[in-house]
């Protein structure tokens, strides 16, 4: 192929990409309008959402009710990546047992490898998963957990910050509601998240009051001999 045929054919190329819709403000607003919450008024449909909070706190029942909801509310159906067994924890559990029968809209996949000569990395696995269900029509994904992922992944994604990132390009190359779970010390440690997620769901504690300063005893006595001076 000539120099100038290569130019042509990417001339063609950037002609015929899709090219950017504008909207004027009454346009704005009728979208704005149309917009569905997922969870509260937190988690839009269409963006990727993170919820955060302690190892100790459990998230997975949350998730879970979240996804049910998505559910029995019409909304299509839903993909459960397991990536740190915490799925199967939760139907172990003789309080959930029947709690999801009869919901054919709740799917679950637990992220492994196929056997000992599967070579992907373990992130691939997940990132399959996504490409899978947006193959299928799958609309919402739940992930858990981004720390698990990162820690049995190699090179890049082995840090959180780059699963998450590529997590959030699928969320907008494909249109997929994403919410990812992630184990955070405080809200400070899931800064690194927040620059990918549109909304995040708390679930740190809440931070105890704090009680008013007793006076030290050493003013007290000062405060003492001021008195008797006088």
């Amino acid at each position: 192929m000539t120099h100038e045929q290569l130019n042509s054919k990417n001339q063609v190329t950037m002609e015929t990409m899709d090219e950017p819709v504008f909207l004027n403000p009454v346009e704005l607003e009728n979208s704005t309008k149309n917009t569905r919450y997922l969870y509260e008024r937190i988690w839009r449909e269409s963006t990727l959402c993170v919820m955060h909070g302690p190892r100790e706190v459990d998230k997975t029942d949350l998730a879970i009710d979240i996804a049910l909801d998505i559910i029995k509310n019409n909304r299509g159906k839903v993909l459960y990546v397991s990536a740190d067994g915490s799925l199967a924890k939760w139907t172990a559990r003789k309080a959930n047992f029947g709690k999801l029968s009869g919901l054919g809209g709740f799917l679950t996949y637990s992220a492994r490898f196929n056997d000992a000569e599967d070579e992907r990395d373990f992130s691939e696995i997940v990132f399959q998963a996504v490409r899978t269900a947006h193959k299928h029509r799958i609309k919402t994904v739940i992930i858990s957990s981004i720390n698990r992922i990162a820690a049995m992944s190699k090179g890049r994604y082995s840090r959180v910050a780059n699963v998450m990132k590529e997590l959030a390009l699928m969320q907008m190359r494909y249109g997929l509601s994403i919410l990812v779970i992630a184990d955070t010390k405080t809200k400070r440690s899931a800064n690194v998240l927040f620059d990918y997620a549109e909304s995040d769901i708390d679930m740190n504690p809440p931070k105890p009051e704090k009680k008013p300063r007793k006076a030290s005893a050493k003013k007290d006595a000062t405060e003492a001999n001021d008195s008797s001076v006088e």
